[in-house]
């Protein structure tokens, strides 16, 4: 398969055809060169065991070399990409994935067919389970796929070098397939599974790099023959366009199509350079997850941190880190964000992101189990080290400290948090609304911490009762489905009665269109990946808090998810619309 350096073909397909949909995420676009990266290793139907004593040590052996390269991969990795990249390295050396193999092998079944076996159940297991489990798969999948290819004798990986810059085109992408990436080489991805909150999505929002995900008709195929024509095939070697804002990948764009993909650009580089000093309607802060990060923060200059992921940290230990570690780390982030909020969530672990330092249970449906706030239940020196860290960083740096606890539920388990937070001295303490029940009861939860944020990527999810991963249900799972909107509403108008901020630090807060209608029903203050800061920030500087109001106030009274958004942009101008509404003609 040729890399960044094949030959650039132009294919004849009609214009009418050659625009493939699915979901954007970026500001300006990219034309270039395709990559399409390699397929799993397949196993063949006809595996010869090679005897039970030598397939058993071959799988150990497979198992361990794959753990220690993935782990390998870590010591250049930082942000979200290290931290998905550590869940690989847990199913690599997880007992209760590689024993069932090892009885497979023992009942007589090949090394890799085992492997195989094993690997498809777990993923029907965790897609039935959803949730966070289900956006596992890929961690899995990408486990399972190294460790075939090393027990059939087989080279899988080597195809991802890009010798220059072109576009990676991929079924999916699993943080540790992405992490050989040279992101300097990466102009655009495209994949064909995955949605707008999908692991390729956080990829790609930390790169900085555009991207089009959830493309449900694009086929991935081989080199094509001289004259050969498939609409929705992309090859390596195919010159594709992607445009983000407009959602849309065109393959083999003509001469017209490259000009309109060119002036799109030119006009989000013309209007981002509009922005000056003006204040947008609301502060934008940055979710981040590690202090390395925060020169990115800096630079797409935001009012600090909305949402700082602590379990960094924790992921991939032996054992829990200490106060005095913990308490470090705290105080290098509060001196790199002089004078400014920095909102710190506790530990979000179990469930997908087990730590590997405490015995865990099996749950049936771990997106429904013991995750966030409820680890403290079974272990709250956990908890209550992190709040003794936090404070004394804080106190150390002479910064006010803000923390959240993540998945709370009821107000008792608000209560208990608060009262934890507070006896270590804590300045600001609040809960996420991530879980339907929390936004139901949000009146009683408001009267008991100094405020509220929504994680609407999970609240999403719950509500729609579709896991984010999978994209043949991408149109249900986002924030502008009505029932997700007025929870949020009712989580606002909570705030209000009781007189607390409410934010948004989901990934809904890096939608500009979105965010008019999260200012418009009373949110204080939005958090989003650095790089979608800069077209929110435009937007929110160009409309004022009470169109903000009446735009929201007709969104929320839409039966559909298409109605919503159109009552949003009713409200903008003509030249913001053509910004952020391109014509379809690409």
């Amino acid at each position: 398969m040729k890399r960044g350096g094949a030959a650039r073909r132009l294919r004849r397909v009609s214009t009418s055809s050659n625009v493939l949909h699915g979901y954007g995420l970026g500001l300006v676009g990219a034309i270039g060169s395709a990559t399409v990266l390699p397929s799993p290793p397949v196993v063949p139907h006809n595996e010869v065991s090679r005897g039970e004593g030598v397939d058993i040590a071959r799988v150990r052996v497979a198992f361990d070399d794959v753990a220690e390269h993935l782990r390998g991969l870590l010591e250049n990795l930082d942000g979200d990409l290290r931290d998905l990249v550590e869940v690989a390295v847990l199913f690599a050396e997880d007992y209760s994935f590689i024993e069932p193999i090892i009885c497979k092998i023992q009942d007589g079944v090949p090394a890799a067919t085992a492997v195989d076996q094993i690997s498809a159940q777990f993923v029907r297991s965790f897609e039935s389970a959803g949730g966070l489990l289900a956006e596992r798969v890929s961690d899995l999948l990408s486990v399972r796929d190294r460790v075939v290819a090393r027990l059939l004798e087989i080279e899988y990986g080597t195809a991802w070098e890009m010798a220059s810059e072109g576009i990676v085109v991929s079924q999916d992408l699993s943080p540790a397939d992405a992490s050989l990436l040279p992101s300097h080489f990466v102009k655009g991805i495209i994949t064909r599974d995955g949605g707008p909150t999908s692991h390729v999505a956080v990829l790609a929002r930390q790169w900085g790099i555009p991207a089009v995900v959830g493309v449900q008709e694009l086929q991935l195929g081989s080199p094509h023959q001289a004259g050969e024509v498939d609409a929705n095939s992309i090859s390596s070697g195919d010159v594709v366009g992607l445009s983000p804002l407009r959602g849309t990948i065109v393959i083999a764009p003509s001469i017209a199509q490259r000009k309109t993909l060119h002036e799109a650009d030119r006009q989000v580089t013309q209007v981002l350079g509009k922005v000056g000093d003006t204040q947008p309607v609301v502060p934008l802060h940055a979710n981040v997850s590690r202090v390395s990060e925060i020169d990115e923060v800096l630079g797409n200059s935001a009012s600090g941190i909305g949402l700082f992921r602590s379990e960094a940290m924790f992921l991939n230990r032996s054992e829990n880190p200490s106060i005095a570690e913990q308490e470090a780390i705290y105080e290098q982030l509060f001196s790199q964000v002089v004078d400014q909020k920095v909102v710190i969530r506790t530990l979000d672990a179990g469930s997908d992101k087990p730590l590997a330092f405490l015995p865990g249970d099996i749950e049936n449906n771990p997106a429904l189990g013991v995750r966030g706030i409820r680890t403290a239940r079974c272990y709250p020196k956990i908890l209550f080290d992190q709040l003794h860290a936090i404070a004394n960083a804080g106190a150390n740096a002479g910064s006010e400290t803000w923390v959240m606890a993540p998945m709370v539920a009821t107000g008792g388990e608000a209560q208990e948090f608060v009262a934890a937070a507070r006896s270590f001295g804590i300045d600001h303490v609040g809960v996420m609304v991530e879980i339907p029940a929390a936004a139901v009861m949000a009146d009683s939860l408001a009267e008991l911490v100094d405020f509220i944020s929504i994680g609407t990527n999970d609240l999403t999810q719950y509500v729609m009762a579709v896991d984010r991963e999978t994209s043949g249900l991408s149109d249900l799972n986002t924030p502008w489905q009505p029932a997700v909107m007025r929870l949020i509403a009712r989580v606002c108008s909570a705030g209000r009665r009781a007189g607390i901020d409410v934010s948004v630090c989901g990934e809904a807060a890096a939608d500009p269109l979105m965010a008019i209608f999260l200012v418009g029903v009373g949110v204080a203050d939005l958090s989003m990946a650095p790089t979608a800061i800069p077209l929110v920030r435009f937007v929110l500087t160009q409309i004022s808090r009470s169109q903000c109001e009446k735009a929201a106030q007709a969104a929320l009274q839409a039966a559909s998810v298409n109605t919503a958004r159109r009552a949003i942009e009713d409200s903008l101008s003509a030249e913001l619309l053509t910004l952020l509404r391109p014509a379809e003609a690409v």
